[in-house]
């Protein structure tokens, strides 16, 4: 492309040498006529380069999701699924029985089906969080 450019340019400088020396005014014309060329070619260079920075950027932003092996919801989910984890663990704790009495609180609905049950849960997400891949949206 640059080629093309430059061949362009050299097209337009000679034709305005060739203008200004069967004119008389050669110190004026040239000059002139060749900063429009220049001007115009780097103009154009510059479109040309926006254009492959732009497409250099989309490359690397692709090659960034190719290296990274989960996306951001896929760790949204991870992060839900370790605070019901904890969640759980936290309502199966509490204090036990001491030395001399039995206390029935160690057999309560919240320690024995709802704590391990969220727990169970949050383990669930997590396996689905780090298996999911979120596809890309179909219309129509």
């Amino acid at each position: 492309m640059k080629r093309i450019l430059s061949a362009a340019a050299v097209l337009a400088l000679s034709a305005s040498l060739l203008v200004g020396c069967s004119s008389g005014t050669a110190s004026s014309v040239p000059v002139s006529a060749s900063s429009a060329a220049e001007s115009t070619v780097s103009s154009v260079e510059e479109t040309a380069s926006s254009a492959v920075d732009e497409k250099n950027k989309a490359e690397q932003r692709k090659e960034a999701e190719a290296r990274m092996p989960l996306g951001r919801k896929n760790y949204l989910f991870m992060l839900i699924g370790l605070g019901i984890i904890i969640l759980g663990f936290i309502l199966m704790s509490g204090g036990g029985s001491p030395d001399e009495s039995f206390n029935p609180e160690v057999f309560s609905t919240r320690r024995i089906v709802v704590g391990p049950l969220l727990s169970f849960l949050g383990f669930l997400l997590m396996a689905f969080a780090i298996l999911w891949t979120p596809g890309k949206k179909k219309n129509g």
